[in-house]
């Protein structure tokens, strides 16, 4: 996904999809707070299924469902305002596929950040969002017990450098975990075991120590391997940051 975070005086925005079991919602709250002086408005979008049998119906089903998700949308943007009161929040509710209605979505409103609550496991709409760069950058939030972003972050990247990427992007980051974050390096002899086995101890000793960011170059061996979904287990335990990028 082509990002455009912080071109010029645009601020971040960021598309959150929920399904109001309350760990979108959640996810939003957080990523609100990880992007607080930056972030602009929030897209809020619950996609909808109608039932099959509900042809020939007197009352339109879809009608019902669609004002369902509508108020509930509107209970989950209150909640959301109270993470930064004068927020731009926008609700969208429509009727299709989850997947492939939330990638138009990306491409559509020109998202700076795909942002997924889960419930401490990779179903089958966040799995398919780990597995597409295309759609990063995407942040992965396990489990509605997270609420606020961690003092420090594990910066694990593909190549030597301390920043999040060419396009400086994520300025707001690097300044803010300049002097509190601990960078691995996967390189083209590192193993995908090695690389877990690093970041369970880092996370055990170091328990101020909670965002994980992934800096990838387009097709590098980082990025095939989150694809791959070998680091699965990684983004059920902490909040995670995707990130590939174009260049080197």
């Amino acid at each position: 996904m082509k990002s455009t975070m912080n071109k010029g005086n645009r601020k971040l925005r960021i598309l959150v999809p929920t399904d109001f079991s309350g760990h979108a919602v959640n996810a939003g709250a957080y990523a609100i707070q990880l992007f607080k002086h930056t972030v602009g408005e929030v897209i809020l979008e619950n996609v909808y299924q109608l039932p099959k049998e509900n042809t020939g119906t007197l009352i339109s089903i879809n009608d019902l469902i669609l004002h369902e998700s509508e108020e509930k949308l509107r209970n989950e943007q209150s909640l959301l305002q109270k993470a930064k009161a004068k927020l731009t929040i926008t609700l969208e509710s429509k009727e299709g596929n989850p997947v492939n209605t939330i990638k138009q979505a990306v491409k559509k409103t020109h998202a700076d950040l795909l942002v997924i609550g889960h419930n401490s496991k990779t179903d089958k709409f966040s799995s398919t969002f780990i597995g597409q760069p295309e759609c990063w950058p995407t942040l992965l939030v396990p489990s509605a017990k997270i609420t606020r972003p961690a003092k420090e972050v594990v910066l694990i990247s593909s190549c030597v450098r301390n920043d999040l990427g060419p396009t400086k992007n994520f300025t707001e980051l690097n300044e803010r975990y300049n002097n509190s974050s601990h960078s691995l390096y996967f390189t083209k002899n590192s193993t995908v075991e090695d690389l877990k086995a690093t970041i369970t101890s880092l996370l055990r000793n170091k328990k101020k120590t909670g965002l994980i960011i992934f800096n990838t170059i387009k097709g590098d061996r980082l990025e095939q391997a989150i694809k791959e979904h070998q680091l699965d287990q990684v983004f059920y335990s902490h909040p995670s940051l995707l990130i590939s990028n174009n260049e080197g």
